[in-house]
């Protein structure tokens, strides 16, 4: 019941004080602290506020008691006016974000940080960074992106995916080759992205066990996935552009790429028709 009550608006001092006083009906200022844990000092301040938006009243005596409003009115009414306020705030949000993004432009051209050469180690965390870091540097690929994929696997569900439009197999300006461990080919969900890189003329290979998530965008930029808590906004990712680094992962993948076997669309189907591999 908090939870819901801090969401539609409330503080949580104030949800804490309101749950308190629906179970006392009414009460003086100690008593309702008492049963929401909150400090008497805080709790009167509070209380006061939830006068204010109508949730409950305060009945005038020695001591002072307050007392809890029909939920059915008193809640309506709050969250009637937090919809409303909502829907004002989604009309504005589009002009607002608009500007405020021009003028966060504006500053960060006067002083821009280039991610290209004066960094050569950086550590990116959770998915939004990573594709705001990452899509610039993907945009400069012009021959291969090497892949070595391991358990666990991330994917995006099919039913979310979009398949690819016209001709799959048309010439692109550069190759995936993805190394991945065999046992990853008896996920379904991971079978239909490979299904999706080779039709679109792209390379993939397997392997009993890869050593490392890791994916090279050329010769100039390497992403290694850390090990997280598994919360996706907490996933770690370290971002390499030392040359001397990029390399030694380019020699290393090379190598591996030539002692994985192959996977090929009839093989997706072998699998897919209980053969195996």
């Amino acid at each position: 019941m908090e939870e819901f009550l801090t969401q539609v608006g409330l503080s949580e001092n104030e949800a804490k004080l309101y749950v308190a006083l629906l179970n006392l009906g009414e009460g003086t200022v100690n008593e309702i602290a008492r049963v929401a844990k909150v400090r008497r000092t805080t709790a009167y301040s509070v209380l006061r506020e939830m006068v204010k938006k109508g949730l409950i009243v305060e009945v005038a005596g020695k001591p002072v008691l307050y007392q809890v409003l029909p939920p059915r009115q008193a809640l309506a009414a709050f969250l009637k006016e937090r919809i409303e306020e909502t829907r004002r705030w989604a009309e504005r949000l589009p002009l607002i974000a608009e500007e405020f993004i021009s003028q966060a432009e504006q500053l960060y051209e006067q002083k821009p940080i280039s991610i290209d050469a004066t960094r050569e180690l950086m550590i990116l965390r959770g998915p939004q960074m990573i594709r705001n870091i990452m899509k610039p540097i993907e945009g400069r690929v012009r021959e291969y992106i090497r892949v070595l994929s391991r358990p666990p696997i991330v994917v995006p569900r099919q039913k979310d995916k979009k398949p690819p439009i016209g001709n799959t197999n048309r010439p692109r300006s550069f190759k995936k080759l993805v190394i991945c461990e065999t046992d990853m080919l008896k996920d379904r969900e991971y079978r239909e992205t490979i299904k999706i890189f080779l039709n679109s003329g792209n390379l993939v290979r397997h392997l009993p066990s890869v050593p490392i998530k890791l994916v090279i965008y050329d010769d100039y930029a390497s992403l290694i996935s850390m090990s997280s808590n598994g919360r996706p906004e907490d996933h770690i990712s370290l971002l390499i552009q030392n040359k001397q680094i990029i390399s030694f992962h380019i020699k290393s993948f090379n190598l591996l790429w030539e002692m994985a076997k192959p996977v090929r669309l009839e093989d997706i189907e072998k699998i897919e028709g209980g053969e195996g591999l």
